[in-house]
């Protein structure tokens, strides 16, 4: 089959399996990663696609970038002129607001880490030394960059390719509880702000293995609010703003034995969303149990006023 076919046929296949025009990955993109070699400099952008020189120079970079906000982080990757993955969930969300199942399934296939999702380009590629790294829904694939023509066949048949891909993100679940009605330890009780209003704080607690092989936990916390629609209906939550918030990680368990620090977000007020930087931790392959325990702190609004939810969340 005419090889610039193939390439040109990646473009129907998108990140989360439908066909946005920010998804199509273009035949100059993969043949320059054939072709080219990284340049002297510990990163740059080629056709862009972020090449970073070594795996070294990649650490530099994502310690320079975790103390960032998500927007300081698209602002980033704009200056070096590409599309990251992190800004693209962004616009898929915004595009697709109306559509509860496509919002649930970019929650469910984007990668926790907004540091991470600002390396690799709206086709979910990332070029690191001689490797390739490619996102497929919840997996990363690497392929050596002299077997690039692999990335058809990877999208194709992702199964088949097991060997090569590791799982990007993994949601904690929640082992104790606060309030009977939250158990899940997934949000706060819904507070009623009026009879066509109510409003929340949604939490997140997962852990992100990236491209050194490192797992990392990610914490954040995101108000939320709900309007009643003409029937009565509650609609669709959106992102709405904290009086202030902060969070609070006292500790991390790893395979029960190994003691890890936890960490503070700063106290941030009149803002939707607050994140602790990633956490490190050891490398993925070597944990097999994991105990995080999280203290929210925040009001959402004067009608409930100060908040606080202490949660023990572990690896499913």
């Amino acid at each position: 089959m005419n090889r610039n076919f193939i390439y040109g046929m990646l473009g129907i296949f998108s990140l989360f399996s439908c066909t946005e025009s920010e998804d199509i990955i273009h035949v100059d993109e993969l043949s320059t990663l054939q072709t080219r070699s990284v340049l002297d400099s510990p990163i740059s952008v080629i056709d862009s696609c972020l090449h970073i020189k070594d795996m070294d120079s990649y650490e530099a970079l994502t310690n320079t970038l975790n103390n960032k906000t998500e927007d300081e982080l698209i602002d980033w990757s704009k200056d070096k002129h590409y599309t990251s993955l992190l800004e693209s969930y962004t616009n898929l969300k915004e595009l697709s607001i109306i559509d509860e199942n496509k919002i649930d399934t970019i929650e469910q296939n984007r990668l926790s880490s907004e540091v991470e999702a600002t390396l690799f380009n709206q086709n979910g590629l990332l070029v690191v030394a001689d490797t390739i790294y490619k996102v497929i829904d919840e997996y990363v694939y690497k392929v050596n960059i002299a077997d690039v023509d692999l990335l058809d066949d990877i999208i194709s048949n992702p199964d088949e390719y097991q060997s090569i891909r590791y799982k990007h993100t993994e949601k904690l679940v929640c082992v104790s509880e606060t309030y009977s009605s939250v158990s899940d330890g997934e949000r706060s009780l819904m507070i009623d702000v009026s009879s066509k209003r109510r409003e929340y704080v949604k939490f997140f607690v997962s852990t992100s293995t990236k491209a050194n092989g490192v797992k990392y936990v990610k914490l954040k916390m995101q108000g939320q609010a709900q309007k009643k629609g003409p029937l009565g209906r509650w609609k669709l939550p959106f992102d709405d703003e904290l009086v202030w918030g902060q969070i609070h990680c006292d500790g991390i368990l790893v395979n029960d034995n190994m003691s890890h620090p936890g960490a503070m977000s700063e106290r941030k007020t009149n803002i939707q969303t607050i994140t602790v930087p990633d956490i490190p931790l050891t490398a993925a392959n070597l944990i097999n149990q994991l105990k995080v325990h999280v203290n929210w702190r925040f009001c959402k609004n004067a009608v409930k006023g100060d908040e606080v939810y202490s949660y023990e969340y572990v690896n499913p």
